[in-house]
């Protein structure tokens, strides 16, 4: 069973998420669950976030290669700060790159997996009306 703490945190990630326009859905007040969304701006918001993780993700793998097979710093000593730095931050832009075009393509089975989940959780709490809490 979920704890009361888990599925608000889980339904605060989600409303939020939508309302940043990192998720392209919308969020229902009332049902809570997503919606697709309708608005052009909304969507061109969200075509902004894609764009700008695309953008970074490409800039921080360049940096990465070229730090890693640049003559004069493969020749001395590579800091390992450094270069941990770089890995985790270009596999960061390519997980969210990653989730970005799951969610171009799929954009609705994830919608209808999402609100199963939850319906899911909903019945586990036994809550008919548990998007009360958030407001």
């Amino acid at each position: 069973m979920i704890s009361d703490k888990a599925y608000r945190s889980i339904l605060f990630v989600m409303r939020y998420g939508c309302y940043l326009k990192i998720f392209p859905y919308e969020w229902d007040q009332v049902k809570c669950q997503f919606t697709l969304m309708t608005k052009w701006n909304h969507k061109l918001l969200h075509n902004f976030h894609q764009i700008v993780s695309y953008g970074l993700s490409l800039f921080s793998g360049i940096r990465l290669l070229l730090a890693l097979t640049d003559k004069e710093t493969s020749d001395q000593d590579f800091p390992p700060r450094v270069a941990a730095m770089n890995i985790l931050w270009s596999l960061a832009y390519l997980l969210t790159a990653i989730c970005f075009q799951q969610f171009f393509f799929k954009r609705e089975k994830i919608l209808s997996f999402g609100n199963a989940l939850f319906e899911t959780i909903r019945k586990c709490k036994g809550e008919h009306n548990f998007c009360i809490i958030l407001n």
